[in-house]
């Protein structure tokens, strides 16, 4: 039996706002009671929808936050950032294409380009590109997590 496009978009109710979408006060609000880590935060599609492991690396670093940096304890600043980053990133993907690591494609057969301007995720080991701080690994939520320990300070 078919079903009818009510019946496909039931999963989406519990999705949480959208990364481009959410203000900076609500997403102070959702922050205010995590004690988890934002990386795991981050890859939690019913706190915000629509930040994959890619995106969440590459937004953590460009707000300068440690991926295992208790959300609750964010300061005020930190979370403007993080929402800069958010709305800058996931723009800047999607202007794009993605990003086009193993096998990804989009609908129309195009691979994406956003894995040219990644600035730490595909690159442990490797000096940052801010810094020079080499980039190191951690696995969060059985995802490996690429950050630099200088510019992303714990």
């Amino acid at each position: 039996p078919t079903q009818s496009i009510w019946e496909c978009t039931d999963g989406l109710k519990d999705l949480g706002p959208d990364a481009l979408s959410v203000t900076v006060r609500e997403l102070a609000a959702r922050l205010q009671s995590r004690k988890r880590g934002m990386k795991s935060l981050l890859l939690e599609q019913s706190f915000i929808a629509g930040i994959g492991n890619i995106y969440a690396d590459e937004i953590l670093f460009d707000a300068g936050i440690h991926p295992t940096r208790q959300a609750s304890k964010l300061a005020k600043d930190k979370i403007r950032k993080l929402h800069q980053s958010m709305k800058k990133i996931r723009k800047r993907a999607s202007r794009a294409g993605g990003s086009s690591v193993d096998d990804y494609i989009d609908l129309e057969g195009n691979v994406g380009n956003f894995q040219n301007s990644h600035r730490v995720y595909g690159r442990v080991s490797e000096p940052c590109i801010e810094c020079g701080a080499i980039v190191q690994k951690l696995i969060i939520s059985s995802r490996t997590t690429a950050y630099c320990p200088r510019c992303q300070p714990r």
